[in-house]
């Protein structure tokens, strides 16, 4: 969900996909989650049972911040702000949190990308994600439980985008990104 080109408010819908592989109606989200304000771009846990998004609902420390809700009993409950660690005075937006249960959340903040990690009952102080040598544009997908990365990077002179990729080593580094053909 999206902002429409005047900044009109967006929700968050699930849809499911059914036996027949077609893919059932969308379902608005409950009040729960979604505020009436800008709600979207969620990252939904590999079990369904967590969803975390952005919003500019009242009460966020800058443009859009970062929101968790958590299924219990089949229902969300209300979504509660990451608070001023994860969030700041810009805004926060695209959270990807690793599902290898290290708590690593991926976000953008402003044009940089962001990694904390819940830890010991509180977010990292979050640290910039550098790929030197790259520009990267929009958000970093992870697929593959977080050892595949891809980007788009513009180059320097901005005429040209490409999507690369990065592989997470034994070691938890990355590797250098390469140009996906």
């Amino acid at each position: 969900a999206h902002a429409d080109s005047l900044g009109a408010p967006t929700q968050i819908y699930v849809s499911h996909k059914e036996p027949n592989g077609q893919w059932g109606k969308p379902e608005k989200l409950s009040d729960a989650i979604n505020s009436g304000n800008i709600d979207g771009n969620p990252y939904v846990s590999p079990t369904e049972d967590g969803i975390w998004f952005s919003s500019s609902r009242p009460g966020s420390f800058g443009g859009k911040d970062l929101y968790f809700s958590q299924k219990i009993g089949g229902a969300w409950t209300r979504a509660v702000n990451l608070g001023p660690v994860v969030n700041s005075a810009i805004d926060e937006d695209q959270p990807w949190v690793n599902p290898d249960g290290s708590g690593t959340i991926y976000y953008n903040r402003g044009n940089s990308f962001m990694a904390t990690q819940w830890k010991d009952g509180a977010f990292t102080t979050p640290q910039p994600f550098i790929i030197p040598g790259e520009d990267i544009v929009g958000r970093i997908s992870f697929t593959d439980g977080g050892k595949e990365a891809f980007f788009a990077s513009a180059d320097p002179f901005g005429k040209r985008m490409r999507i690369m990729r990065m592989l997470r080593e034994s070691d938890g580094s990355w590797s250098p990104p390469t140009p996906v053909d």
